[in-house]
């Protein structure tokens, strides 16, 4: 064979020498180029210096990387942290994109359009009625609506009365419903009015999602809630077993909202699909990126969610 023709795929050929060993690593250049062949000899190179220095030990704890492509590997390609605001919380975020541009549409179903001051708004009242029922800082509500602009304005007045919001689905089974209020320690739990009489009897106190008028021009203690404070808590599927509640930090989610936004560049301009309900963890991404963007949350029929072709079309 021609020297310049490889016989095998890749050949090592190795050769004692008064100084130790010597070879030469024979490759087909249709597989392999020369930068991947001398990587490969670097790395060979290392495990036999490796071995020699622990020849007792197990291959697979045996060194590979040469200390550059460590240092590349385990620092410089895993340099990921990003700046975001550590110190806010997703409701203060929105109730500054209310003030910024109140009569832009925060949420829209059909026909209907909510916008942002008047989100804030109905929010602000019920969040005033969560305050009046005793909800104070670090306590868990219940909050179960379908996607819906009350579904909006109830997830905004527990944050901002300082409380952590316990979304769950309707048509949860009564056993599982009554199990995640009690388990959370829900104290309240917000509703749409016609769901309300399919609910079992609760340990917690049922209220509706409709704020009263006189509640949005009533003061609201301010509550001094950070980021290290709840956010949500989130039940798991209970595949398993009994569900169990996850709990997340307001900082945690400003983390996610804001690498939503860097990601798909979300801005007031753009209309976002509220598909996940409330129970699935898919509608924070949904939700929350959203409203603290200034865009629009529109609502698709559920006919139109269930089947990708017709949610294509509505599209």
């Amino acid at each position: 064979l021609e020297g310049n023709s490889s016989r095998f795929d890749l050949a090592l050929t190795l050769f004692e020498v008064p100084q130790g060993l010597t070879g030469f690593l024979e490759y087909s250049s249709d597989l392999f180029d020369a930068a991947s062949v001398q990587r490969l000899m670097g790395h060979f190179g290392v495990l036999l210096a490796s071995l020699a220095a622990q020849p007792d030990a197990r291959v697979s704890a045996l060194e590979m990387l040469t200390v550059a492509e460590r240092q590349q590997l385990l620092l410089e390609w895993n340099e990921t942290d990003v700046a975001f605001p550590r110190d806010t919380c997703i409701h203060h975020v929105v109730a500054e994109q209310a003030r910024r541009a109140p009569d832009a549409v925060a949420v829209r179903m059909g026909a209907r359009s909510v916008t942002y001051a008047s989100l804030d708004a109905w929010a602000h009242g019920l969040a005033v009625q969560l305050h009046a029922a005793g909800v104070s800082r670090g306590d868990r509500i219940a909050i179960l609506a379908e996607r819906s602009p009350e579904l909006l304005a109830g997830l905004l007045a527990i944050l901002k009365v300082g409380a952590a919001y316990v979304p769950i689905a309707p048509g949860v089974p009564p056993e599982r419903l009554a199990f995640m209020v009690e388990d959370c320690g829900a104290s309240v739990l917000l509703t749409q009015h016609h769901l309300r009489d399919s609910l079992p009897v609760l340990s917690a106190r049922i209220l509706s999602l409709q704020a009263e008028a006189e509640a949005t021009r009533q003061p609201l203690p301010a509550a001094s809630v950070g980021p290290e404070d709840l956010a949500y808590v989130i039940y798991t599927s209970g595949s398993t077993g009994r569900p169990k509640g996850v709990a997340v930090h307001h900082r945690a989610l400003m983390n996610l909202v804001s690498w939503h936004q860097r990601t798909y560049s979300l801005s007031p301009h753009d209309s976002t699909a509220l598909t996940a309900g409330v129970a699935f963890d898919a509608s924070t991404w949904e939700v929350w990126p959203s409203l603290a963007s200034g865009a629009c949350l529109v609502v698709p029929p559920d006919a139109a969610r269930a089947e990708p072709a017709q949610l294509l079309q509505w599209m």
